[in-house]
C-alpha cells in the first residue's frame, strides 16, 4: 500500500505565491515583483499539443463511505466508465461494476450500498460485490429529480417532483423497495433543505421575484421564518443537535458567514467567517450524524479550508503545510479518516487521498488511474498568481495573473480574460483556456471586477448597474494598466478574450479601445447587453432559483429600468460597427438560450459588410457552452491562430484532417486578411518540430 508520510513535492514558488493579505511584503506591488523575479528563473515550458489540454477521462464522484472504511468512484476512460471501490485499510482498489453510464454515485446512509442514477433510472449497488438492482425510473412527466441519499435513514433517497395537475412541488422520501413518504407539498419549489436529527424536514428555502424565503415546518404547516433579498444569501443547511438552524447567511454582515440561528428567538450566532476578512463562505463540510460543522472554505488567493472544530485543526494544519499552494477540499468519516481532494492551479485533474490524522499518513486513491488522465505535465503549467490593485475611485479589487515560466514578463504579450456573468467569479484552480494561452507564450490577466461574487455585498453592488462601457469595464483596464506599470506585459501587444459577459467585454475592447487591443476572441458574446438581459429575464426560471429579473433589478439594471436599458443600448457594440477595426473571432452555439445566436450572426454579418476582419464559428449542437470535444478543440485552434497572428505567440500547427473538416463545416464567416479557416492539414498526424 503506497503511503506518503512526507511532502509530495518541493514548493519552488513559496516565496512567490503570497496571499492577498500577507504581512510578508509591504504592498501588492512588492509582492508582484517577487513573482516576476521567480517567474523569470523558472524553466521554459515546452510547446504542448492543443489536443492534450482537453481531457474527459479520470476519476469522478470520489466519495468516502460514512464509516470511513471504503472509498468509491467512477473511472471514466475513453472507451467507457466503471465503478470502483478501495478498502482504506489495504489501499487496494477493486472493480464493482464493469460498465456504467451513471451520472451520479453516492453512499447510502448505512455505508453498505451505493446509489447511482443512469439515464433517468435509479439503482443501488451493494459494496459486497453483488449486482446492481434497479429501484425506480424517474418520471419525466412529473419532472422528477434525484436529490441524493437520505443522510438520516438507510435504504432511502430523496426525489423532487412537480405534480402535473396541481402544479405543486413535492419532496419524496423513497425507500429502495419503492415506498414513498411525502415530506413537502406546496406551489413553491424547495431549494435548500434542512433536516433535524430525527430525519424530519424542518426548514426549506423557496424563491420568487421578491427574493428568497426560509420557511419552517410547524404543526400548522409551512410558515415563513424570515426573508432575504434576491442577492442576500440565506440557505438553510441542517438542524443541529441543540435545535439551532445551521445556515449560510449574508444577512448579518457584508460577507456571507456560517451561522447558527435559534428558532425560538431568531438570534444568530456566527460560527465561522473568513479569517482574512475578504471572502464569502464558499463551502462547508458537516458531520452527517450531528450536523456539526467540521470545515469551512473560502476563495481568496487560493481555496482555503479551515477546521471549525478545535480538535480538527492539527490535521488541517498538517495538510496545509504538506500541500502548500494547493486548493484543498476535505470530507470526514465517523472513524476520523479524511478524504482529501487536491485541486491545484497546475493540476489538470484533481488528486485524491485518504488521510489518517492519527498516523499523519496519506494514501493515494487509485494512483495509476489518476495519472493516466493527466496529459499535461504539472511542472510545465502556470500558477494563478493572486493580484490586487486600487481602482481610480479608491476601491480595492482582486484578480489573478498567470505567467509563461522562464520568459521575461515585461516582453510577453498581455491577454485580458474577464469572466462571464457579470455576477460570477474567477476562482483559484486549473483552467484549460488560461493554461493553453500561457503555454502559447501569453501573460493572462483575469480580473474579478466589481459585481463579481465571493467578496461580499459591497463588492457585488459597487458598479450600480454600470455594466456597459463604464465602471466594470474600467476596472478591467485599470487592472491592466497597473500590471503594465509593474513590468508585466508588452503594452504594444495586448488582446482580449472572454465568454458570455466576458465576450461582451471583448466586443467593448475592440470597439472603444482598438488602440490598446490588437485582437479579440469572443465566445457567446452578446453584441447588445440590454437585448441579452431581456432575453435572459424572459426565460423560464429553474425551480427554486431566484429569477434573473429580480437579480438584475437589485443590481441596478432591471429590464424595466428604462434609463439603465437605454444606457446599455447606446453603448452596445452592435451600434458602433464603424468603430470596430481590430480582427475578431466570434464563437457561438446554435442552441444558446442565453445569448441569441441570431444576434451574434447578425453582428458578424454587419462587420463583414463593413469590411471588418471577422471570423464566425457556430457549433450546431452546442448551447451557451461548447461541450463537444471537436468544438472545444476548434476553439483552442482559433484562439491560438488569432492571437499568434496579432501578437506573435507560439502555434501548434498543423491541424489534423478531422479538425480541418469541422472548421470547414462550421466556420460560417472568415474575412481576416489571411483566413483562419484554411489551416495547413497534417494528414500524417505528426507535429511540426519546435
Amino acid at each position: 500500500m503506497p503511503v506518503l508520510t512526507t511532502s509530495l513535492r518541493a514548493v519552488a514558488l513559496c516565496a512567490l505565491l503570497l496571499p492577498f493579505g500577507t504581512a510578508s511584503a509591504t504592498s501588492p506591488a512588492d509582492r508582484l515583483q517577487q513573482v516576476l523575479r521567480e517567474s523569470r528563473e523558472q524553466p521554459t515550458a515546452p510547446l504542448l499539443p492543443r489536443a492534450d489540454f482537453q481531457t474527459r477521462t479520470g476519476l469522478r464522484f470520489v466519495r468516502l463511505s460514512p464509516d470511513g472504511l471504503h472509498v468509491s468512484w467512477i473511472w471514466v476512460q475513453p472507451n467507457g466508465s466503471s465503478v470502483w471501490l478501495m478498502d482504506v485499510a489495504t489501499g487496494k482498489p477493486r472493480q464493482l461494476l464493469a460498465s456504467t453510464q451513471a451520472s451520479s454515485l453516492e453512499w447510502m446512509a448505512d455505508g453498505k450500498q451505493l446509489l447511482l442514477e443512469q439515464r433517468g433510472r435509479v439503482a443501488v449497488l451493494p459494496m459486497d460485490g453483488g449486482e446492481a438492482r434497479w429501484v425506480t425510473s424517474l418520471d419525466a412527466v412529473r419532472e422528477q429529480l434525484l436529490l441524493g441519499p437520505d443522510a438520516t435513514f438507510p435504504n432511502r433517497f430523496l426525489v423532487r417532483e412537480r405534480d402535473p395537475e396541481s402544479k405543486h412541488f413535492r419532496l419524496l422520501r423513497v425507500t429502495t423497495d419503492q415506498h414513498q413518504e411525502v415530506l413537502y407539498d406546496d406551489v413553491d419549489a424547495p431549494a435548500d433543505l434542512a433536516f433535524d436529527r430525527e430525519g424530519k424536514l424542518a426548514f426549506v428555502s423557496t424563491a420568487d421575484m421578491q427574493g428568497r424565503h426560509v420557511r419552517r415546518n410547524t404543526v400548522t404547516g409551512w410558515q415563513r421564518f424570515f426573508d432575504c433579498s434576491a442577492l442576500t444569501r440565506c440557505a438553510p443547511i441542517a438542524v443541529m443537535a441543540d435545535g439551532r438552524l445551521l445556515m449560510r447567511s449574508g444577512r448579518e454582515s457584508d460577507l456571507q458567514q456560517l451561522v447558527a440561528i435559534d428558532p425560538s428567538t431568531k438570534r444568530s450566532t456566527t460560527l465561522h467567517k473568513d479569517p482574512e476578512g475578504i471572502a464569502d463562505l464558499a463551502d462547508v463540510t458537516l458531520d452527517q450524524r450531528t450536523a456539526q460543522p467540521l470545515f469551512a472554505a473560502y476563495d481568496t488567493d487560493r481555496h482555503h479550508t479551515y477546521a471549525v472544530r478545535d480538535d480538527l485543526r492539527p490535521a488541517m494544519q498538517w495538510l496545509d503545510r504538506h500541500f502548500a499552494r494547493s486548493n484543498l477540499d476535505v470530507d470526514r468519516a465517523s472513524n476520523g479518516v479524511l478524504l482529501v481532494i487536491e485541486r491545484s492551479d497546475r493540476l489538470q485533474r484533481d488528486r485524491y487521498f485518504v488521510f489518517d490524522p492519527s498516523k499523519q499518513a496519506l494514501t493515494p486513491i487509485a494512483e495509476d488511474q489518476q495519472t493516466s488522465a493527466r496529459k499535461l505535465p504539472e511542472t510545465a503549467m502556470a500558477y494563478r498568481i493572486p493580484v490586487s490593485w486600487t481602482a481610480s475611485d479608491g476601491m480595492r479589487l482582486y484578480g489573478f495573473l498567470s505567467l509563461p515560466p522562464g520568459l521575461d514578463p515585461a516582453k510577453v504579450p498581455l491577454v485580458l480574460r474577464p469572466h462571464g456573468g457579470p455576477k460570477a467569479q474567477t476562482r483559484p484552480g486549473y483552467d484549460m483556456i488560461t493554461q493553453f494561452l500561457v503555454n502559447r507564450g501569453y501573460a493572462v490577466f483575469e480580473p474579478n471586477y466589481r459585481t463579481s461574487v465571493g467578496y461580499g455585498r459591497t463588492y457585488l453592488f459597487a458598479a450600480h448597474g454600470d455594466w456597459g462601457h463604464g465602471r466594470n469595464y474600467r476596472d478591467m483596464l485599470e487592472g491592466m494598466d497597473w500590471l503594465l506599470a509593474q513590468g508585466v506585459g508588452d503594452r504594444h501587444r495586448q488582446a482580449i478574450v472572454g465568454h458570455s459577459y466576458g465576450g461582451f467585454a471583448t466586443l467593448l475592447g475592440l470597439t472603444y479601445d482598438s488602440a490598446r487591443f490588437l485582437a479579440g476572441v469572443g465566445m457567446a458574446s452578446p453584441p447588445d447587453l440590454a437585448a441579452a438581459f431581456r432575453q435572459i429575464a424572459a426565460n423560464p426560471t429553474s425551480p427554486g432559483a431566484i429569477p434573473v429579473g429580480a437579480e438584475l433589478s437589485e443590481l441596478g439594471s432591471g429590464v424595466d429600468n428604462v434609463a439603465a436599458m437605454d444606457r446599455l443600448s447606446r453603448e452596445a457594440p452592435a451600434r458602433a460597427i464603424a468603430q470596430m477595426n481590430r480582427p475578431l473571432v466570434l464563437i457561438a452555439g446554435a442552441k444558446d438560450d442565453l445569448v441569441s445566436v441570431a444576434s451574434v450572426t447578425d453582428y458578424a454579418g454587419q462587420l463583414a459588410a463593413a469590411h471588418k476582419p471577422v471570423a464566425l464559428l457556430v457549433d450546431p449542437d452546442s448551447g451557451h457552452q461548447l461541450e463537444a470535444p471537436q468544438a472545444r478543440l476548434a476553439t483552442l485552434y482559433l484562439l491560438e491562430a488569432a492571437l499568434a497572428r496579432s501578437l506573435g505567440g507560439r502555434v501548434d500547427d498543423p491541424v489534423d484532417a478531422a479538425l480541418a473538416s469541422y472548421l470547414g463545416k462550421n466556420l460560417r464567416l472568415d474575412t481576416w486578411d489571411r483566413p483562419l479557416g484554411t489551416p495547413r492539414v497534417d494528414l500524417d498526424h505528426t507535429r511540426v518540430p519546435e
